[in-house]
């Protein structure tokens, strides 16, 4: 799989490094983790309040079109340990989870499977746990600048 630079927030580089060293071949993952180990050794390495909201990181929920045939499906990528693809839980190491990460909205992404390459669209991000996190750092601050604000008059 060839692709632009990704862009990996600093956690989920260095949670994601964990895993290619140490439970992933017990759980069945090993031929996946050379895949994760070389995305993860080229990406664009990030703090986590900077990465754009578009940007597809560990735990975003994400929607994907099928070009081939129009399928739409939501995901969430997760660690090996919390996949669950009935639930829509991706595992990072399953090979269309290491092509999500790092990708942003409007990207396609191309992913071997048994019955030949499938291109996917990345309609949209619906949830990225960093923004989340920066709205309620922005609420808060707010708060606190009201709270200080109405203390002057």
């Amino acid at each position: 799989m060839f692709r632009s630079t990704i862009t990996v927030t600093r956690p989920d580089r260095d949670r994601l490094l964990e895993v290619t060293r140490t439970g992933a071949s017990a759980l069945g993952w090993a031929l996946f983790v050379d895949e994760l180990r070389r995305e993860i050794d080229r990406a664009r390495v990030v703090d986590q309040t900077r990465v754009p909201h578009d940007v597809v990181t560990m735990h975003s929920t994400v929607r994907t079109q099928d070009l081939a045939t129009g399928v739409v499906e939501v995901h969430t990528l997760v660690y090996p340990e919390e996949a669950d693809l009935r639930s829509g839980k991706l595992s990072i190491l399953a090979p269309f989870g290491t092509a999500l990460l790092g990708t942003r909205a409007g990207d396609i992404v191309r992913v071997a499977t048994g019955a030949g390459v499938r291109a996917l669209k990345v309609d949209a991000v619906l949830y990225q746990p960093e923004t989340v996190g920066r709205r309620g750092q922005l609420l808060a601050s707010g708060e606190e600048a009201a709270r200080s604000t109405a203390g002057d008059s």
